[in-house]
């Protein structure tokens, strides 16, 4: 499946099982539904998580091409509570709301934007490798 310069919106519940590539533009998934990507994620494409509702990523993200441009945040988290399983990002993890990381994380130095976590991250048994060249 094929995201490009996608802006979603749903106020109910999308479960998403196929692999799923952020071909051009960036991606926004908003809305006070629920979304479930139990399938991978990989793409060169910035990722913005908006709205209410519960965002849920068990698939790994950005496994065979890192999340994000490496211009601005690769993942902009606004909105409701977000879990991401094992991430690998070209660019750092901005996020307002409450977090969860469940599997391993990559924040890689190629980006020109740091992490900023400025909300509850809750870390379950997982390395986060932070690679900065700043």
């Amino acid at each position: 499946m094929e995201f490009a310069g996608l802006v979603f919106s749903s106020g109910g519940a999308v479960t998403l099982f196929q692999a799923v590539t952020l071909s051009e533009g960036q991606v926004t998934l908003t809305g006070d539904g629920t979304y479930t990507v139990v399938a991978t994620m990989n793409g060169a494409q910035n990722l913005v998580l908006a709205g209410g509702g519960t965002k849920s990523f068990t698939g790994a993200i950005g496994a065979t091409t890192a999340i994000g441009t490496g211009a601005g945040a690769a993942i902009q988290i606004s909105g409701g509570d977000v879990t991401l399983g094992a991430v690998t990002t070209a660019s750092g993890i901005s996020s307002a709301s409450a977090l969860t990381l469940t599997g391993n994380t990559q924040v890689l130095a190629t980006g020109d934007t740091d992490s900023n976590f400025a909300n509850t991250v809750q870390m379950a048994g997982i390395t986060l490798c932070i690679v900065t060249g700043k």
